[in-house]
C-alpha cells in the first residue's frame, strides 16, 4: 500500500492544527467516496495507508481547490503574501518560478494544494534543537512563511508580558503543502487586518468531522460572525438546527454544488441522527484563530475553543417548525449587528434561560413584549414562533389557559 507518515509539530503551535485540519479532511473524504484508506496512530503522529492514496490526493487537491474558488466567489478575502516570504519562497521547487507572480496567501495556498498527489510515499519528520524546528521530508528547506510563525513574535499569546522564543522554524515543499492543505481548509476570512482560521486539533473519525466541514462551509456562506460573543454561539446552535431543515440543505446544497461533495444524502441522514442523540463526543474539537498584521508581524491575538451546547441543541429540537428555526436564525443576525439593542438582550435572555441562570416564564414575557410589539421581528411569523419558544422554555402550550395562568 501507499502511504503518508507524519509526526507532528510540537503541541501549542498552529501549523500542528492545521496539519491535523488537513489529516481530517483527507480521512474524511476518502471514506466519503468508499475509498479503503487505514489512519494509525503512532507516537506523537500518525500513519495513512491506502493501496489508492495516489488517487484519494488527486480527489482532495481537487475538493479543496473548489473549496478555495467558492471562499473567493464569495468575496472571502485573504492576506496578501509578506514580503520576505515573497523572497523566501523563490526556493520553493513548487513556486519558485512564479512567486512574484501571487498576491495572497490564498493564491500560494492553491498552487501548493494542485500539486498534493506528490506527497506520495513522504515521511514527514521533526527535528527540535536549541536554536531551531527542523520539518523535513527531505527536500530543500526555506524559512518558515511568515504568517504560520505566529508563536515566535514578541507579545504573541501572552497577556501584558513580553513574550520571544529564540527558535527558528525551517521547512521544504511537502511540509509547506501539509500545512497550506489545512490552511486551505481553515481559512474563513481576512478582514480589518485580521486573518479568522476555524481548525481541528485532533485527530477526528469521518462521522464526526462532517460536523467541523457542515459548520465551516455553510457558515462561510451565511457569513457568519466567529466572534466569541454569545449571539455568534447561537447561531452556530441555530444553524446545525438549520442543517436539518431538508429545504434549507437543499436550496445550499443547488445554489453551491460544493456542499455536495462534502456528504451524500446517506451520511447527511446518519448525521442528522448522530445530532438528534445529541451526544457531544460527535463532534470534533474546534478552535477559532484570530491573526493580526500589524506594521511587518503576524501576531495571535486569540484562539478560543468552540463549544457545543448540548441543552441550546436540545430547546432547539423541541421547536419543530422550521420557519421558527429560520425566524431565530434571522433574530441573531439582527442582534449580530450591534444596532439593535432590544434584540440584542432579548437573545442574551435567551441564552441564559436555557442554560438555567435565568428565569424561564420571565424570560418569556419580556421576549413576548420586546419581539411582538415591533413589526420588524417577524409579524405574524413571530406570535406563532413565540409560542414554539415559550413551550420549549417552559413546557407549557399557551392554548392550555389553566397552565398558561
Amino acid at each position: 500500500p501507499q502511504y503518508l507518515i507524519i509526526k507532528l509539530p510540537p503541541e501549542g503551535l498552529l501549523i500542528r492544527e492545521l496539519v491535523i485540519t488537513g489529516l481530517n479532511f483527507i480521512n474524511y473524504y476518502a471514506r466519503y467516496r468508499g475509498y479503503n484508506i487505514e489512519i494509525k496512530k503512532i507516537e506523537n503522529g500518525y500513519i495513512v495507508c491506502s493501496s489508492d492514496l495516489e488517487r484519494i490526493l488527486r480527489e482532495v487537491s481537487n475538493a479543496v481547490v473548489s473549496l478555495i474558488k467558492l471562499k473567493e466567489n464569495n468575496y472571502i478575502r485573504w492576506p496578501g503574501l509578506h514580503g520576505n516570504d515573497i523572497e523566501t519562497l523563490k526556493k520553493s521547487g513548487i513556486v519558485g518560478s512564479i512567486i512574484n507572480k501571487l498576491e495572497t496567501y490564498g493564491e500560494l495556498a492553491k498552487n501548493y494544494v494542485e500539486n498534493l498527489h506528490k506527497l506520495m510515499n513522504t515521511k514527514f519528520d521533526v527535528r527540535i534543537g536549541n536554536k531551531e524546528i527542523i520539518l523535513s521530508t527531505g527536500g530543500n528547506l526555506f524559512a518558515m512563511p511568515q504568517l504560520f510563525k505566529i508563536e515566535f513574535y514578541e507579545n504573541a499569546l501572552t497577556y501584558q508580558k513580553p513574550y520571544r522564543k529564540d527558535l527558528d522554524i525551517r521547512l521544504d515543499d511537502h511540509w509547506l503543502m501539509m500545512i497550506l492543505l489545512g490552511y486551505s481548509i481553515s481559512h474563513m476570512k481576512y478582514a480589518g487586518a485580521v486573518s479568522e482560521l476555524m481548525t481541528t486539533h485532533e485527530f477526528s473519525e469521518a462521522h464526526e468531522f462532517i460536523f467541523y466541514l457542515l459548520i465551516n462551509v455553510a457558515g462561510l456562506l451565511e457569513k457568519l460572525a466567529t466572534e466569541p460573543s454569545i449571539i455568534n454561539i447561537l447561531q452556530v446552535h441555530i444553524l446545525l438546527r438549520k442543517l436539518m431543515i431538508d429545504r434549507y440543505w437543499s436550496s445550499l446544497s443547488g445554489q453551491y454544488p460544493y456542499l455536495r461533495t462534502l456528504s451524500d444524502e446517506k451520511s447527511l441522514v446518519e448525521s442528522r441522527e448522530l445530532l438528534k442523540t445529541l451526544v457531544g463526543s460527535v463532534f470534533p474539537k474546534m478552535r477559532i484563530h484570530r491573526i493580526s498584521y500589524y506594521g511587518r508581524t503576524f501576531t495571535e491575538i486569540s484562539r478560543e475553543d468552540v463549544l457545543i451546547n448540548d441543552m441550546f441543541l436540545d430547546f432547539l429540537l423541541k421547536i419543530k417548525d422550521d420557519e421558527c428555526i429560520d425566524w431565530l436564525f434571522q433574530l441573531s443576525k439582527i442582534a449580530s449587528y450591534a444596532n439593535d439593542p432590544k434584540i440584542l438582550n432579548v437573545l442574551v435572555y435567551l441564552y441564559e434561560a436555557i442554560n438555567k441562570a435565568k428565569d424561564p416564564a420571565f424570560v418569556s414575557y419580556y421576549m413576548a413584549r420586546t419581539i411582538l410589539e415591533d413589526e420588524r421581528y417577524g409579524g405574524y411569523r413571530a406570535s406563532r414562533c413565540m409560542e414554539s419558544v415559550i413551550k420549549g422554555l417552559t413546557g407549557i402550550e399557551l392554548h392550555d389557559k389553566n397552565k398558561a395562568k
